[in-house]
């Protein structure tokens, strides 16, 4: 199986974003309000809590998967060219079995993750359980807990200075890295479910194999700049949004620059995402003239 340089990677990731665009335009404009309208409840706190935490989140996730098959679509459609399946709808707005089949892998490989975190909340629950039978934590202060934020932090804050600190950076560390490792070895879920209609663990976990580290840094790399493009963009949008405050707008600097700084990382975190799954996929599968006409 071939092996998937880290640079070519990153720049099939980056040309990705324009031909994202271009293939999904409507869908990506969707991904894009439903994001700024999510970040724009959660830090409003308007909406109500069940349309914060169930509606908007799983309309959110309808909408990226829509896009995401409008990407899969235009990505995988040299290897079906007779098959209408593969060409995306108008605008990238679609829905059909390839969708439904990208939505099925993305659950998995989230519950898997999902489990994951359980293991390690339960290990690092058992551990602090432990340290304060053995008196080297204290734990007294949360069994007066009223349920505010800041007391919350507070408590945490001075918890974590001691003893429980450390054991808390150990199982974190451990258990970030078990992250990463699994994340990048099933991230070809999706797209082979895309491809082949098949949920095959095994053969998406063999098709990364000598991938992991192109998957892994072009990732960081994409992660990198939506916290980068992300905070410059919510830094403007809160310096605008203090001085429309200011004027009687509704809204504080802290609320514009946070659904600003997220509408702009949507821009080309989902297509990024897209472009690196595919251009793996496909050099490991030994496509790379086909990738070179994906990306060009």
């Amino acid at each position: 199986m071939a092996r998937t340089p880290v640079g070519e990677t990153i720049r099939a990731s980056f040309g990705f974003i324009s031909m994202g665009w271009r293939q999904a335009w409507a869908a990506m404009i969707l991904v894009v309000i439903v994001t700024g309208l999510g970040q724009a409840m959660s830090l409003g706190r308007f909406g109500g809590a069940f349309v914060r935490i169930g509606v908007a989140p799983f309309l959110s996730l309808l909408i990226a998967t829509m896009a995401l098959g409008a990407f899969y679509r235009a990505g995988l459609r040299n290897r079906h060219f007779r098959d209408p399946d593969y060409h995306p709808g108008p605008a990238g707005l679609q829905w059909g079995g390839l969708e439904w089949r990208v939505l099925g892998a993305s659950l998995i490989v989230g519950a898997f993750l999902v489990m994951v975190i359980v293991v390690f909340f339960v290990v690092w629950a058992f551990a602090l359980g432990f340290m304060a039978a053995a008196r080297l934590v204290d734990l007294s202060g949360f069994t007066q807990f009223h349920g505010d934020r800041s007391e919350a932090l507070q408590l945490f804050g001075k918890l974590l200075l001691g003893p429980a600190g450390a054991v808390t950076i150990a199982i974190g560390s451990v258990a970030l890295c078990l992250l990463v490792w699994l994340g990048a070895r099933l991230s070809l879920l999706a797209v082979q479910v895309a491809d082949t209609g098949s949920f095959s663990l095994t053969r998406a976990w063999a098709t990364t194999r000598g991938a992991f580290w192109a998957v892994v840094v072009a990732s960081g790399l994409r992660f990198g700049l939506a916290l980068v493009v992300g905070g410059a963009a919510g830094f403007a949008g809160g310096a605008v949004g203090g001085l429309l405050h200011l004027a009687g707008a509704p809204g504080g600097g802290a609320f514009w620059g946070g659904v600003l700084g997220a509408v702009a990382a949507a821009c080309f975190s989902l297509p990024m995402t897209a472009g690196i799954a595919l251009h793996v996929y496909e050099t490991q599968l030994g496509g790379g003239s086909a990738v070179a006409d994906h990306f060009t």
